[in-house]
């Protein structure tokens, strides 16, 4: 089991499993653009799809067997709401060298690009089965049978295959059979693009892309001419761009240098920089704590709450940015890009021996920070503590390793007022004016800000 292998994760008694967040990557999906296309040629055997020249990569692949029987809502005339929905199959047109089209005959399972394959989907199936089998049948976090909708909230980026992926992963964790007519249809929360927050917002956010840019340039300046690079060069510029990728691509040092460089263009700023993590991610994670603070809050006061589970459609840029920017990634070990069906699980929980169950002092705004909080708010998340695991692994946030801000020495429960604290250092306050602040200044920190802490 991969994204939600528990067997090394512990659950102790004492603690009370009270919420978790799910942020999870698509899973295996095609790429979103043709790689090292610089001509295509000709339909192929089998795919009647083109092939890229230089390379014999296909350019579409046929791997979507979902093209054959797509489903489509269509609201029927008349003003009573009827709705329908029509099946329909797809094929996909491609562009022949003299511009005329070629639609492929032979084969209606191509992807398109960006698309959640047949492996894919079942994968997240299978992912949604096992997280049913964690907190529904093993924790009891959940009910076997939903019957109110707010016990759990879904949320997907605007891209189709974290659209898709994410209703994959609902239906194993709460099939039809699941959820009772009162719960309804699931809720899937979704945003426009110039407001998403669920992903580094590289379309929208000007200082974000502006320091993106800083970071690849800083990283290209310091990878092109490493020991590194001269080793890739000698083994795979001689097959680019005339050939078939050989062997050499697949070996395992390639792979780890490449990893390497890749991560540290793509996350390396989070680790060194407040402002990074503050304009890529802050929005994401202050999102997350508000939820948490509101449900010990809320616990403390009723005994209860309604949401159990807040599960997110993401991609690995989400997933990479969250941990490097809470400083759980050993920067001496070995930093790896999220495989796909990744999950990161950021679990609430309480100890019932310390919960202050006086009333609660409600005078702070749901988006107030740490130092804002009343004394007796303060006092009560100390009762609570957060857990982040990582594929079937506990993570550590540095700032919680000290004595008095985790739960009995045990570093990965790091107690909720300093998980918070660490959160609000780079929560923006309003992410969209933020987006707009420091342009056209330095996007490297005079002295390097370590993540983790606050």
């Amino acid at each position: 089991m991969n994204s939600t292998d528990q067997s090394r994760i512990i659950y102790p008694e004492q603690l009370s499993l009270q919420s978790v967040h799910i942020v999870r990557i698509v899973s295996i999906s095609t790429t979103s653009f043709n790689r090292f296309v610089l001509n295509v040629m000709g339909p192929i055997p089998d795919s009647s799809c083109h092939v890229i020249q230089e390379t014999g990569i296909p350019a579409y692949w046929p791997l979507c067997t979902a093209a054959k029987a797509f489903t489509t809502t269509i609201l029927q005339p008349g003003g009573d709401l009827a709705y329908t929905t029509q099946q329909w199959k797809r094929a996909l047109e491609t562009i022949r060298a003299d511009d005329g089209p070629s639609i492929p005959n032979t084969s209606m399972r191509l992807c398109n690009h960006g698309e959640l394959t047949d492996q894919g989907r079942r994968q997240m199936v299978s992912l949604g089965k096992q997280l049913r089998q964690l907190y529904v049948d093993q924790l009891k976090l959940l009910p076997p049978l939903l019957t109110d909708a707010r016990t759990v909230s879904f949320r997907s980026s605007p891209y189709l295959r974290a659209l898709d992926s994410l209703q994959h992963v609902v239906w194993g964790l709460f099939p039809p059979s699941a959820r009772s007519a009162s719960f309804g249809l699931p809720l899937i929360v979704m945003r426009s693009p110039e407001d998403e927050t669920l992903l580094p917002n590289e379309d929208f956010c000007k200082r974000f892309i502006e320091m993106s840019k800083a970071y690849a340039r800083r990283t290209a300046d310091q990878w092109n001419e490493s020991s590194e690079m001269t080793y890739l060069n000698s083994l795979l510029r001689k097959y680019m761009p005339s050939q078939k990728l050989p062997d050499e691509f697949y070996s395992s040092k390639v792979a780890d240098i490449i990893d390497k460089i890749a991560y540290e263009e793509e996350f390396g700023a989070y680790h060194e920089s407040r402002e990074m993590r503050r304009v890529g991610i802050g929005a994401l994670l202050g999102d997350v704590t508000e939820r948490l603070v509101a449900h010990a809050n809320h616990s403390a006061t009723t005994g209860d709450t309604n949401q159990k589970l807040f599960l997110a459609g993401s991609h690995d840029s989400t997933l990479g940015a969250i941990m490097a920017s809470l400083g759980v990634v050993d920067v001496e070990a070995k930093r790896k890009w999220p495989p796909y069906a990744s999950a990161l699980a950021i679990e609430l929980f309480s100890d019932p021996e310390g919960e202050d169950m006086n009333p609660l002092d409600s005078t702070s705004t749901p988006r107030a920070s740490y130092s804002q909080l009343s004394a007796e708010q303060k006092t009560r998340l100390k009762r609570y503590y957060v857990r982040m695991c990582y594929n079937g692994q506990a993570l550590v946030v540095p700032g919680c390793r000290r004595p008095g801000h985790n739960w009995n020495g045990n570093a990965s429960f790091c107690s909720l007022a300093t998980f918070k604290q660490v959160v609000d250092d780079f929560t923006p306050r309003n992410w969209k004016q933020t987006c707009k602040e420091n342009l056209g200044e330095a996007s490297f920190p005079r002295v390097a800000e370590p993540a983790g802490y606050w």
